[in-house]
């Protein structure tokens, strides 16, 4: 906890230096655990600790600068504001009608104000990022490294536990930054060749170890996206031909990865196909795939709104998974042996829309999902616009993210919603996306080491920096 505690106070350190960089790269460090080797959280919570330089920003940035929350021209901006005054009033509203106590609502919610981070992500200069990306490409190479390690039998150094509970061993303990590596380097043609194949081949490697059909699936629509934007017949063949070697040397493993008794994916399509949101509620979760179970859960909560139309528009409202007001008992849930019965009723890491569906009912996914399929609309305009090479990679990392969704956490993991946060920064603060409003939005101070390279600049850059 103590290491946690440095790091946070670094955060407030380099910010106060106005070294945004070093800002990036504690924040970066809280949520990945020290890069996989510091040991779980203990007493406060990294979402606690994150979210303290959060507020903090937030309050010092507007107190400074009246536009800080610039939302004209800025459409992430625009759903960011309108996910938090949604979650605001239903907060109150559960609060208000007693169905939850303040505390447990308040320690629902709170996650979800991370989002606030984007508003001083947006205004970061592409030097920092740029700068920043390579001090994460470093750290996150080194624990790849340690990764690797343990094919050969040397565990134990990275501290999140390897699935054991298959036919073969997962190593799903890959760096957070995996993804986005991978899409870097993809799309990244600046990078020298041999380079660039090694560290596609490198971080490429751990998606397949890792069996994480949900990355696999994701890693093809920002394949397919990127094809699709160049408009040309022979990126097209690219992609046709890229895919098609994809499932040849993944598709056995997307098609069938046993879990203990469980169906095959084959066979979990299938149930999906002839199946209704009835049928799937009543499925057990000892008889089919991970897919099924998915998608058995979220028919569950449906069937919920269902029989108590009440809560069908806007949901059960704040109830927290661990309070006295959880008195749901569903069948299928995400495994947890720190219940009474074994499975969690309102989170799940297997599928965020869950928690959203029951919490907030339809309302809510509406929201939520409207903020994705804006990211994914402005990624696609932007890639052949932005100047910044990881910029571009955040324009891709939108239809990542979008997929994966249906298949793990999102913004109810601080680990997730942080780094979506980070993401969107990166994309938003590139020149060609600025407006002119929104160019005297991002007018932040930069720190003196940065700004005689910044008048060495003729781009754009400059002008975000200087606005």
């Amino acid at each position: 906890m103590i290491i946690y505690l440095l790091f946070l106070f670094l955060v407030f350190y380099f910010y106060g230096k106005k070294n945004h960089s070093m800002v990036l790269f504690f924040i970066t460090a809280i949520i990945t655990g020290g890069f996989g080797v510091l040991p779980g959280e203990s007493g406060i919570q990294k979402t606690d600790l994150i979210l303290v330089f959060a507020l903090f920003v937030t309050a010092n940035e507007r107190s400074h600068d009246k536009s800080y929350f610039c939302i004209k021209n800025d459409i992430i901006a625009r759903c960011i504001f309108f996910i938090l005054i949604f979650l605001t009033i239903e907060f109150l509203f559960t609060v208000v009608l007693m169905v939850e106590t303040p505390v447990w609502s308040l320690k629902v919610v709170r996650l979800q104000f991370l989002l606030l981070l984007y508003f001083y992500f947006r205004r970061i200069d592409s030097i920092s990022w740029n700068k920043y990306f390579k001090i994460a490409l470093s750290f996150s190479f080194l624990q790849g490294i340690l990764y690797y390690l343990q094919l050969v039998g040397i565990t134990g150094i990275l501290t999140k536990e390897i699935d054991e509970d298959v036919a073969n061993i997962r190593y799903s303990n890959f760096p957070l930054l995996t993804l986005f590596f991978i899409v870097y380097f993809l799309v990244n043609k600046g990078v020298d060749g041999k380079f660039r194949l090694f560290m596609l081949f490198f971080w490429g490697m751990m998606i397949i170890l890792s069996q994480n059909r949900g990355a696999l699936l994701g890693l093809i629509g920002a394949f397919t996206m990127f094809v699709i934007s160049q408009r040309n017949k022979k990126s097209f063949i690219y992609l046709v031909a890229g895919i098609a070697v994809y499932f040849i040397l993944i598709g056995p493993m997307l098609a069938r990865r046993d879990v203990g008794e469980r169906a095959s994916t084959r066979d979990d399509l299938t149930l999906l196909i002839n199946s209704d949101a009835e049928d799937m509620s009543k499925v057990k979760g000892t008889q089919v795939g991970t897919v099924a179970f998915r998608f058995g859960m979220l028919a569950e909560r449906w069937m919920y709104l269902v029989e108590n139309p009440q809560y069908m528009l806007f949901g059960v409202g704040c109830i927290h998974e661990q309070s006295p007001s959880n008195r749901f008992r569903f069948f299928l849930g995400t495994h947890n042996d720190n219940f009474f019965w074994g499975i969690c009723m309102i989170e799940s890491g297997d599928i965020v829309w869950v928690p959203i569906l029951l919490r907030y009912g339809i309302a809510g996914i509406i929201i939520f999902l409207l903020m994705l399929i804006c990211w994914v609309k402005l990624g696609y305009k932007s890639i052949n616009k932005v100047k910044n090479s990881v910029a571009r990679a955040s324009c891709l990392m939108s239809i990542c993210i979008l997929i994966s969704s249906f298949g793990g956490p999102l913004y109810d993991s601080v680990n997730t919603i942080t780094l979506f946060t980070i993401y969107l920064g990166m994309l938003m603060s590139d020149p060609s996306n600025c407006s002119s409003e929104l160019l005297k939005c991002n007018s932040i101070n930069r720190p003196k080491f940065q700004k005689k390279k910044l008048d060495e600049n003729t781009t754009c850059d400059n002008k975000l920096s200087h606005a």
